[in-house]
């Protein structure tokens, strides 16, 4: 398969998130910061360096928990609704996350998320979040995870969730708009409720062939409303 694209400026990766079990041991060495969980950065450097064996995106449970966050390499994560430097996480936030759900407790989507990892400030949190220039974001994404050797799981989760023929989200899409599209798609309840234990077992032989069915893919695209990029992770 390949990465479907909805015009000749291809659109972005999803930027696939997985979540480790291991909540107990960082997955970092004891002196680096923050800011350097993760390889991101606004010249494009792959955000790589939390992948797991199968080459998949990962937030580590308390990969910045307990260390200062970088508000001059990182700033877009500084501000309100992530607060990350201010509110740090807390190993209750993120266990929660992981074992009660990931959207927040009044059903919308947890921005404070991003917080996991500081890869992610420039551009799912500045270009599709903050800036709502989902066709800049999809680009940028799109450069990373083709440079990762991820497009393959990748299209699979476009083509497996219908993103390429989606007519519901555009460039124009706000996040309370997409919000409305989760529901249609998977059910409020359904996306409002989904934890990173739910994540299913992936293999190496997934970044060939890509998802085989919609039990990967589908757990993906509830994230991304959990997280608030759904209407990013559709723009290709």
């Amino acid at each position: 398969a390949e990465v479907c694209s909805a015009s000749e400026d291809v659109g972005g990766a999803l930027g696939l998130l997985q979540f480790t079990s291991g909540k107990a041991s960082p997955q970092r060495n004891s002196g680096d910061s923050a800011a350097d969980i993760g390889a991101g950065s606004d010249n494009e450097q792959s955000a790589a360096e939390g992948a797991t064996s199968s080459g998949l995106l990962r937030f580590a449970a308390n990969s910045t928990r307990d260390m200062a966050w970088d508000c001059w390499r990182y700033p877009n994560s500084c501000k309100e609704p992530y607060n990350c430097q201010s509110q740090p996480l807390s190993a209750q936030e993120t266990d929660y996350w992981h074992d009660v759900h990931v959207a927040t407790d009044d059903g919308h989507p947890n921005l404070r998320t991003w917080c996991l990892d500081a890869s992610f400030d420039a551009n799912n949190v500045k270009l599709c979040l903050n800036n709502h220039d989902l066709k800049a974001n999809a680009q940028a994404l799109y450069k990373v995870q083709v440079g990762k050797g991820v497009g393959q799981p990748d299209a699979s989760y476009c083509f497996l969730e219908g993103h390429c023929t989606n007519p519901n989200i555009t460039y124009d899409t706000t996040p309370e708009e997409a919000e409305a599209v989760c529901d249609a798609k998977y059910g409020h309840e359904s996306w409002t409720t989904v934890r990173f234990a739910d994540q299913p077992l992936e293999n190496e032989a997934m970044l060939l062939t890509g998802f085989p069915s919609r039990e990967y893919s589908s757990y993906y695209g509830k994230l991304a409303c959990a997280m608030g990029n759904f209407h990013c992770d559709v723009i290709y």
